[in-house]
């Protein structure tokens, strides 16, 4: 448990002259937990997330098809 001295420390970083500075370079200007450094999760949330997911449902339907083309859907149900 830190103790009453390191609360006060910290407390002092954050608050006055010096309270800006240091919030900028811990948050890259941005007081925000959830971008903490400027990294904005709501893009990848919004559309990077979505687009792989497309690109790797893509992928899997190519393997599929190709499979069915080569027979080895029939194989599978055949050993079924």
């Amino acid at each position: 448990m830190p103790s009453q001295r390191s609360k006060r420390y910290w407390r002092r970083m954050f608050e006055g002259e010096n309270g800006d500075v240091v919030k900028n370079i811990l948050t890259d200007g941005q007081w925000n937990p959830r971008s903490v450094g400027g990294v904005d999760y709501s893009k990848w949330e919004n559309e990077v997330a979505p687009l792989a997911f497309k690109i790797a449902l893509t992928i899997f339907l190519i393997i599929l098809a190709g499979a069915v083309g080569f027979g080895v859907w029939k194989f599978l149900v055949w050993i079924w």
